[in-house]
């Protein structure tokens, strides 16, 4: 074998020119470069003759690792079938009696929650011949879907479905669970259909951490007593990053707004709710900008002490900072910082405006700016 010059565009072949395929490896075929980019290449296996074997059909496999070179997670592996026929001609393959193709036309399911289209994919199930006795399509995952950083994904996130069933039953709207389910079960006497649809999609992902999460998804064919593995799909599924502030002012036109001040009287009121969406588990918190005192167009100011606010709770997890009255200053303040979990939060602010005895007449503004930070 060999590593195809070319076909890496950042790391290190140490397998440019043909070599045995050994037993067992000590020394790389790859080196990524030094910041460990994400990176892709092809390798070559020739096989070489006269065999001096006799003929027949040799079955072996070859077991790739990803090895960090400094502290880090531990090693990831994975595996390639190798099957060699030795003799004047390969024998065709046997046709399935079940077969399962996915829609990506890999062995994989693929699945994200960036678009609509995305967050569903089908598989195409082939039924070739016909069954003598009742018989059923059952799936297993055996372990949870598993992320780089480690994060498990819950089974109740992941739907699935048979669709367009027409002999026997299919597996209604369902989510995956960590012991077998039956997704199709035929007709009494063996009756099926040519072929349905399994399709999986995306559930409830809100309390799911973001990431890409992956695993197996094993499939068997049911027949009395005797269960006979059919196929081995990859199930892969990609939960975006959400790190989102929503703010909901008191007023419908998205402004703080004080109307009616006038001198001694009692300070008038604005609130507004502030939402924190994420998925990153990570921990944050949300400060306020003000960019200058409250100015009117001819620059008369209403001075900061009659300016406050409060931060007030909403069944809130995380750390308020303004739990009593305080004035609103100018430049950055942290208003609020989350629980270690970075959890979704939701908190409320109460401003407060007073009129100074000598307040002129007019229209004050200033621009507050709200930031989400790691």
């Amino acid at each position: 074998f060999r590593g195809l010059i070319g076909t890496n565009s950042l790391g290190t072949f140490h397998a440019v020119s043909d070599s045995p395929v050994p037993l067992r490896a000590a020394n790389p075929i790859y080196t990524s470069n030094p910041g460990g980019s994400a990176d892709e290449f092809t390798l070559v296996y020739n096989l070489t003759g006269p065999l001096e074997t006799p003929s027949g059909e040799y079955r072996g496999q070859i077991r790739f690792l990803l090895n960090p070179l400094v502290s880090g997670p531990l090693q990831t592996q994975d595996y390639l079938n190798i099957v060699i026929f030795v003799g004047t001609s390969v024998p065709p393959e046997t046709p399935k009696s079940i077969e399962l193709i996915p829609s990506t036309g890999l062995k994989t399911i693929i699945l994200s929650s960036k678009r609509e289209e995305t967050k569903s994919a089908d598989v195409q199930v082939k039924i070739n011949g016909q069954f003598e006795n009742v018989f059923s399509l059952a799936q297993i995952l055996p372990e949870p879907l598993l992320s780089n950083e480690g994060n498990k994904l819950d089974y109740s996130a992941i739907n699935f479905q048979a669709n367009e069933v027409s002999k026997g039953t299919g597996a209604p709207l369902t989510s995956l669970f960590s012991l077998p389910q039956t997704i199709y079960t035929s007709g009494p006497n063996g009756e099926v259909p040519p072929g349905f649809i399994i399709t999986y999609s995306l559930g409830d992902l809100s309390g799911q951490k973001a990431g890409r999460y992956s695993g197996n998804i094993k499939y068997s064919l049911r027949q009395a007593d005797k269960e006979s593995a059919l196929e081995t799909l990859r199930l892969e599924v990609e939960n975006e990053r959400i790190f989102d502030l929503v703010l909901t002012p008191q007023e419908e036109k998205g402004t703080i707004e004080f109307i009616n001040l006038k001198p001694r009287e009692g300070p008038k009121k604005s609130e507004v709710i502030i939402e924190i969406k994420t998925n990153i588990g990570k921990k944050y918190q949300v400060s306020q900008n003000v960019s200058s005192d409250l100015t009117d167009k001819a620059g008369n100011i209403i001075p900061s002490q009659y300016f406050i606010l409060k931060t007030e709770s909403l069944n809130t997890k995380g750390a308020l900072k303004f739990s009593i009255q305080q004035e609103v200053r100018k430049g950055d303040t942290a208003l609020f910082v989350s629980d270690d979990n970075g959890s979704v939060d939701k908190f409320k602010i109460i401003y407060e405006l007073a009129g100074p005895e000598n307040i002129k007449g007019g229209n004050y503004s200033t621009q507050l700016t709200y930031s989400l930070l790691e």
